[in-house]
This record gives structure tokens, C-alpha cells and sequence, in this order.
């Protein structure tokens, strides 16, 4: 509320008015003990479709100290970098949480299946990656991220992936 205070020489005088505080802007943040296949290296996918029919990758855990924040999940198989939707397989978000912590049990925005049957043949090597954002991510794939004098913040993941005979194969099952 401003007042106004007269004193007896017929001045006015104006308070101090102070200016409201802004929330400290935060990125989001992968929690990496709970991503899944772990990362140590290239990750060893079966390729043999006979065998293994898709593979789960997940995020586990994400933090993002502003909880009123919308967080933009999107996924790709051999993305190119920033500017590109080639490869999209997932664009979906999650809506502010009363906690820092936002979970896979909660929304499916944190883990993807992907078929093998998806990963290009003529290629040795791919990669999965996710893009975990607090900021809508742009259809226009030339402006796809913030700036990075932006009030948007947003973390990549990645895992490389070799398709192999005997890999690893964490089948999703609905």
C-alpha cells in the first residue's frame, strides 16, 4: 500500500518503496544415479528383433528448484543438435509440482521406448537423447532452444548406443 506523508513545511514525502523480490531462475537437473541404462560408456542394445523387440531408457529423477515451473521433455533417436527435430520421437511436458523432485512414476515424460527396429541399419552407431527444458521448446527447428541470454534453461542427456548380438534388452510391456 503507498501513503503519502505530509510534513508541517508542506512537503510531501514518499516513502520508501521497496521492489518485490524475483524468484532466482534455476535449470533443471538430471538426478544421474537414477537414470537408466546407467552411462559408463557406449550402451550394448541386442539388435536381433527376434530377441529383442524395444528398449526402455529413463530418465528416473529430474529436480528443478522452481516448482512452479512447466518442464518440456522432448526425446530424439540420432538427434543433430540444437536446430533439429529430425529423429523426434516424444515432445510432451510435465506440470508444476508442489516438490522439486519430478519422477517417472508420475508422468511418462521421463522415459521412452524405443523399438530397435527404429535405429537405422546403415548406421554403426546412434544416440538417445533428452531434452528436459523449463521453457517451451519452438516447433521452428531453427529456434528450437533459449538463447542463452534467455529466462530458459534447459539440460541434454545422452546415450550412445551400439546395437549388438547378446546386449542389453529392458523391454517396456503396457
Amino acid at each position: 500500500m503507498t501513503s503519502l506523508v505530509f510534513t508541517s513545511a508542506g512537503c510531501v514525502v514518499f516513502p520508501d518503496i521497496e521492489p518485490e523480490s524475483e524468484e532466482e531462475l534455476y535449470p533443471p537437473e538430471i538426478i544421474i544415479s537414477q537414470v537408466y541404462p546407467e552411462l559408463g560408456g557406449v550402451i550394448e542394445v541386442e539388435g536381433d528383433t527376434e530377441v529383442c523387440v524395444n528398449m526402455k531408457f529413463e530418465l528416473g529423477q529430474v529436480r528443478d528448484r522452481n516448482i512452479s515451473d512447466v518442464l518440456y521433455v522432448r526425446w530424439y533417436l540420432n538427434w543433430i543438435g540444437p536446430g533439429s527435430r529430425d529423429g523426434e520421437l516424444k515432445d510432451t511436458y510435465f506440470a508444476p509440482s508442489a516438490s522439486e523432485i519430478r519422477s517417472s512414476g508420475e508422468n511418462r515424460a521421463l522415459w521412452q521406448k524405443v523399438d530397435i527396429v527404429r535405429f537405422p541399419p546403415e548406421l554403426d552407431a546412434h544416440t538417445i537423447t533428452v531434452v528436459v527444458a523449463d521453457r517451451a521448446l519452438d516447433d521452428n527447428a531453427a529456434t528450437a532452444f533459449p538463447e542463452e541470454d534467455d529466462e530458459g534453461q534447459y539440460v541434454i542427456w545422452q546415450w550412445p548406443v551400439v546395437l549388438v548380438d547378446g546386449g542389453l534388452c529392458e523391454e517396456y510391456r503396457e
